[in-house]
């Protein structure tokens, strides 16, 4: 009060307001941001202007360098053999082949062996038929298999980069972070040296070429002419069989633009709200390795979940050299409670990796493009504006109802519509196709699981939320810029008391709590962790018997029952060696 007075009659300057940190944050980025683009433009412009000042200054002595270089060896394999030798083909590597020790030659196509080939196919049908037959006497697979990543050797490549070039450099005066000219003009020298030697290459041969026809003239031979060779070659048969025939394009005479038109007329294509992974608040499971230890199952948490559905769908669909490598991941299916964040996890993946979004969810297109015309018209458009427009994200909300077995009949939205256009869908994907499905399910215990199993190649169930993800939520939900926690509302105990909630409930909760009035009070009356337990008793928690239904459920998934066996098989190779240790 003292300080208030004190600005009011004018012997003290008012406080500076000081923006709040997400505002300081967003400048910080920006500047970043600037200084990044500036830096990527100078960078740009000097690969240019190195480059041509180099082949101003030293292309023509490059030139004549290798041209002295070639004559040379020419000259000393004539005294040597007494004939003149062949240059290396472009293929080969040139004359680079020739004089460079560290020349490494481009890898020749490999040939296919005629003999032995028919055997080595016959020898796999065999393996594969085996297989099959055991696996129909009922003898299940191993379970989970690592397959060896793809991106170990380019984080070794980069690594190898790294100490060559970076871990010995000294940088601690180049604040701004500019890019470093030697490294640069190393570069553009050896592009530049590659170009010349071509150019010197074809040269050479001509010349070569002369020297071999004056030779023999002064041999008096006649130059040799090449035979043409007899008979026509061999077309190859069955080329058309391997060919797979395109389907027939039904819009062939309309415009990406009409076509997208209809489907946002059509609440096909919709609106994507900015979410981001980074609000989808959690931490990962912490002690999971030590339930491992135990030959116990670990749970993982809400920071598992976001990160797997980021290598599984963010990367994959944002990074287009990302899904060359990585294992094509075609459908998702996220489980959870209702209010458990699924819509929130779908939006969150459209934003971060700049994907359209397709809302195929069964009320969604009820009445829209009736008969089966229509339905082959609608995935004929979600399939060419998707390969258009990617990456794209096709969302089912809940999805289980596309193959549950019988449809209530005051149920009019025909949930079993794609019951079939949906695996024809996955097929039809390609490597090359950035488009993905995902299904989103609070009952998916309901649905056939084999469909089910067929239809969603992931699945990904989202836990109950634990202490610590429950206390991070509501210190950043509960927080109000500029104005100071309180002693009186004890976030801990409150924390507690929402155990079993989900994250949808506590947003809910503080909403109806912390409204525009109530902040305006928040310095005269400051929150106290009373006000929030009646609104918290309206809301209906979900218990831990349904909370286990969806680990049931996922225990009788394929995956599930992956994990299962992986888990049996390690837990009897432990008590193997537990036993051969005390023997």
């Amino acid at each position: 009060m003292r300080e208030e007075e004190m600005v009011f009659i004018g012997m003290a300057p008012p406080p500076r307001p000081s923006p709040p940190p997400q505002q300081r944050l967003a400048e910080v980025e920006s500047a970043r941001r600037e200084v990044q683009a500036r830096h990527e433009q100078q960078y740009q412009e000097a690969l240019v202007t190195v480059k041509e000042e180099l082949r101003r200054l030293q292309a023509v002595q490059m030139r004549e360098d290798m041209q002295d270089q070639i004559r040379a060896w020419m000259v000393k394999e004539w005294e040597d053999h007494g004939e003149f030798p062949d240059l290396p083909k472009e293929e080969e590597g040139g004359s680079a082949a020739i004089f460079d020790p560290d020349f490494v030659p481009p890898p020749k196509p490999a040939k296919e062996e005629k003999k032995g080939k028919g055997k080595k196919d016959k020898k796999d049908k065999n393996k594969k038929k085996e297989g099959k037959k055991k696996k129909k006497k009922g003898d299940e697979d191993e379970g989970f298999i690592m397959q060896p990543s793809k991106f170990v050797p380019a984080i070794i490549e980069a690594c190898n980069e790294y100490n060559e070039h970076w871990k010995h450099k000294d940088e601690k005066n180049n604040f701004e972070q500019n890019f470093d000219s030697e490294i640069v003009r190393k570069d553009k020298l050896h592009e530049l040296e590659t170009e010349v030697r071509k150019d010197v290459d074809e040269v050479m041969r001509d010349e070569l070429e002369r020297l071999k026809e004056a030779l023999e003239r002064d041999r008096g031979k006649k130059g040799r002419k090449k035979k043409k060779k007899k008979g026509k070659k061999k077309r190859k048969k069955g080329g058309k069989k391997g060919k797979k025939k395109k389907g027939k394009d039904l819009t062939p005479d309309r415009s990406l633009e009409s076509l997208v038109e209809e489907l946002v007329e059509n609440n096909v294509m919709k609106l994507i709200p900015e979410k981001r992974m980074a609000d989808f608040m959690g931490y990962p499971a912490l002690t999971g390795s030590l339930q491992r230890l135990k030959h116990e199952e670990a749970r993982p948490q809400l920071g598992d979940v976001r990160r797997v559905l980021t290598e599984y769908c963010v990367m994959p669909m944002g990074c287009p050299a990302v899904h060359e490598t990585a294992p094509l991941v075609k459908s998702v299916l996220i489980a959870g409670p209702p209010g458990s964040g699924k819509k929130h996890l779908v939006h969150a993946i459209c934003a971060e990796s700049g994907a359209v979004l397709f809302d195929l969810t069964a009320a969604s297109i009820a009445g829209r493009y009736p008969g089966k015309a229509g339905l082959t018209m609608l995935m004929h458009l979600v399939n060419k504006v998707g390969r258009l427009l990617q990456p794209a994200v096709i969302w089912i909300d809940r999805a289980e109802r596309t193959f549950v077995k019988k449809v209530p009949k005051t149920d009019k939205t025909e949930p079993k519509r794609l019951k079939k256009e949906l695996p024809k869908f996955l097929k039809a994907l390609t490597p090359l196709d950035r488009l993905v499905l995902v299904g989103t399910s609070e009952s998916p215990w309901d649905a056939d699981q084999k469909a089910l199993g067929q239809a969603y190649h992931r699945v990904v169930l989202l836990p109950a939320l634990d202490y610590a993800s429950r206390l991070q939520l509501l210190t950043r939900t509960v927080a109000v810029p500029g104005v100071p926690r309180h002693p009186s509302l004890d976030l801990s105990t409150l924390t507690k008391l929402t155990d079993g909630f989900t994250a949808g409930h506590c947003l809910d909760m503080v909403q109806q709590v912390v409204t525009e009035k109530r902040i305006v009070k928040l310095r005269k009356r400051p929150l106290k962790t009373a006000e929030f337990i009646p609104v918290l008793s309206t809301l209906q928690p979900v218990m831990r018997e349904q909370q286990q239904m969806y680990y049931t459920w996922l225990t009788k998934t394929p995956l599930g029952k992956k994990r299962a066996r992986m888990l049996e098989a390690e837990a009897e190779e432990a008590t193997k060696k537990k036993a051969a240790v005390r023997r």
